[in-house]
């Protein structure tokens, strides 16, 4: 910050006062300047001011009318700028995309044809300086009698540093994205199913497209090799008759009780509603499946979770009684 006094230097003296912030130095609230005199005296108070990030002033007229710059800016948002310029105009080289074309108004900028992509943040620096101070006039009054209130109030706008993260400690914030991590799994495991479930139907669909008479075969068969999993036996009723029959003439018995039965049986399966029975059965038995495998998962995720707690907590015990016995740590 600067101040500067309109008086006589020859009766006054130095009339300038600056103030630079130090490094390490903490923040202070303001300070006061005192100097001698008899009369009202105009002074100019010219602030500097810090930002959370490093803004500069784009020194080039031209430029900052192509660009659309109003005020102060940071490198980063410069550089997308220019950036957002050349793909607007369609000034990058269509066989060597690190060739950038100047058109007229560039050409006037960077005094070239051709620029590489690569050295224009370099050649952008010539461009940036410090930003102008903020300059505020105010009238120091000398008079005697009631305290003298301003006609004006200057309300300045500063980027300030972001504390909320550092006030929550290091801890506080791997918990938060612990938590964070295990969600977006969650939603990764959720995605990874619906995608599967839709592959599946896609292809089933296509396959009964293809060939549906074929497909429609190969389905029937497939449901009778599973119908007959269920049921715990492999083979068909009439195999399985006639190898009752060859079982009891080779024991001597007859087979023909126990060939009865499993044709009994298997007449149940001829009905109508057999095929619609099965196909509800199967897919009754694969939901529950279905089920059991995410609360499965739910439940791993909840021992990592609770798993991934106790490590810190162990961690501060450990420093507590290192405390207490006197032991230094870090």
């Amino acid at each position: 910050m600067t101040v500067e006094l309109d008086r006589s230097t020859e009766l006054y003296g130095e009339n300038t006062v600056q103030w630079r912030r130090a490094a390490g130095v903490a923040d202070v609230d303001g300070f006061e300047i005192k100097r001698r005199g008899d009369e009202n005296v105009r002074a100019i108070i010219a602030l500097d001011l810090r930002t959370a990030t490093d803004r500069f002033k784009v020194n080039h007229p031209l430029l900052r009318e192509l660009l659309d710059i109003r005020g102060p800016t940071t490198k980063a948002a410069f550089i997308m700028k220019l950036w957002q310029y050349i793909k607007l105009n369609n000034l990058q080289d269509s066989d060597d995309p690190d060739q950038i074309r100047c058109d007229a108004g560039l050409l006037q900028v960077f005094n070239t044809p051709v620029v590489s992509f690569t050295a224009i943040p370099q050649m952008l620096h010539t461009f940036l300086v410090r930003p102008d101070p903020l300059v505020i006039e105010y009238t120091v009054r000398v008079h005697a009698g009631e305290y003298h209130m301003a006609d004006y109030a200057f309300d300045v706008e500063v980027e300030l540093e972001d504390y909320a993260p550092l006030a929550a400690g290091p801890l506080a914030t791997v918990q938060a994205r612990t938590r964070d991590l295990a969600s977006i799994d969650d939603q990764l495991a959720m995605q990874m199913q619906e995608i599967h479930n839709a592959r599946s139907k896609r292809d089933f669909l296509r396959n009964f497209a293809d060939d549906p008479v074929a497909f429609i075969h190969r389905w029937i068969d497939n449901q009778t090799k599973d119908l007959e999993v269920i049921l715990g036996d492999r083979r068909h009723a009439l195999e399985a008759a006639i190898s009752a029959i060859m079982a009891g003439e080779e024991n001597g018995t007859s087979g023909d009780a126990e060939a009865a039965k499993w044709l009994k049986e298997s007449a149940l399966y001829n009905e109508a509603w057999a095929s619609e029975a099965v196909i509800h059965y199967v897919a009754a038995k694969t939901e529950e499946l279905k089920q059991q495998q995410i609360v499965q998962q739910q439940q791993q995720q909840l021992q990592q979770q609770q798993q991934q707690q106790m490590v810190p907590q162990q961690h501060n015990h450990s420093a507590a009684g290192q405390m207490q016995n006197g032991l230094p740590h870090h």
